[in-house]
């Protein structure tokens, strides 16, 4: 009885801790840029010298990007056209084929982007990861192998949600970046923010295992 009641306790007090933490990045615009309505926040000169853009999928609808992805799709596109200076600036599609899913995120993220009339070989296809680890270790390994610099700079394209398990990973992984979120509605946030605790401390574990 004891053993469970301070199981339990403990289970709380990092629930809190880690939440705490999840919904203070999601606001922290110091780390990240976001997108508010139609406009975006705290844009630094810095940000227009990206080498590589990351946009990690998040599910698809059969062939069709579900409205996260597409979002994420569109943000970085906009963003790419609009404040980008680097003209050989690539994007990275990064996402494998899951259950019920006819063809890979990344597949299906670039259809859209050719449609939009984007650049094909501007385009780099990530079609292998399941999570946000393997989506920025493969991309990585993608982003060795396309660039002759040292430490490229790369944004990451996420959902607010995303950016505290994101900033970790992406830390951890070495990279030179900044994150652009998308912002969420409540009700999406709600439910993301706790699946995030579960997914954050399983992504920890793999990173210091390895």
């Amino acid at each position: 009885r004891y053993i469970l009641n301070t199981t339990f306790i403990l289970f709380i007090i990092s629930f809190i801790f880690i939440e705490v933490l999840i919904i203070r990045e999601s606001h922290n615009d110091s780390s990240s840029i976001h997108r508010v309505g139609g406009s975006y926040a705290s844009i630094p000169i810095a940000a227009s010298n990206l080498d590589y853009i990351i946009i990690p999928g998040d599910g698809l609808e059969g062939d069709k990007l579900s409205e996260r992805v597409k979002d994420r799709v569109d943000m970085g596109l906009y963003f790419l056209s609009l404040w980008v200076r680097n003209n050989e600036c690539k994007m990275i599609l990064s996402g494998g084929k899951g259950k019920n899913e006819y063809i890979s995120e990344a597949e299906a993220m670039g259809k859209h982007l050719l449609s939009c009339g984007f650049i094909n070989d501007r385009l780099l296809y990530e079609k292998n990861s399941v999570s946000i680890i393997e989506s920025l270790m493969f991309s990585r390994d993608i982003i060795k192998q396309d660039s002759g610099k040292d430490k490229p700079y790369i944004m990451i394209v996420c959902s607010d949600y995303h950016l505290y398990r994101v900033g970790m990973v992406a830390n951890k992984l070495g990279f030179n970046f900044r994150t652009l979120a998308i912002e969420s509605d409540f009700s999406t946030k709600v439910n993301y923010f706790i699946r995030e605790y579960f997914a954050l401390i399983k992504d920890w574990v793999l990173l210091n295992l390895n």
